[in-house]
């Protein structure tokens, strides 16, 4: 099971022209996390996939509570992440999706702790 780390042990990724985008990643127990907070669309999905696939860990839990909206191109960037981490032989797990990104997870038929589907 994932658990969030201590702030400490998080690296921050940005978005220079989107100060309400923010990406957070952190390790704990052979897990990596990568935390999303504001808009996931076309100006921040690539920022979001690079953090999903850059660490040496196969297996990425994104959590999404704090993530207010999400678009097909950011759903787009996650899928992306995924297959890459399945070529690796990983997972990429979603965790937490409330208000407008679960309602489109849902219309796309992606459950909490599932793996993202195409």
């Amino acid at each position: 099971m994932c658990t969030i780390a201590s702030p400490t042990q998080w690296a921050a990724f940005a978005v220079d022209d989107d100060p309400q985008f923010m990406v957070t990643t952190s390790f704990e127990s052979g897990c990596y996390q990568v935390h999303l907070a504001g808009e996931l669309d076309i100006a921040t999905r690539d920022l979001v996939h690079r953090a999903c696939v850059a660490s040496e860990y196969h297996d990425v839990a994104v959590e999404m509570g704090q993530t207010t909206f999400m678009d097909c191109s950011g759903y787009g960037g996650l899928v992306a992440a995924r297959l890459e981490l399945e070529r690796r032989g990983g997972s990429l797990t979603l965790r937490n999706p409330t208000g407008q990104p679960a309602d489109l997870l849902a219309l796309l038929a992606v459950s909490e702790g599932s793996a993202i589907a195409l």
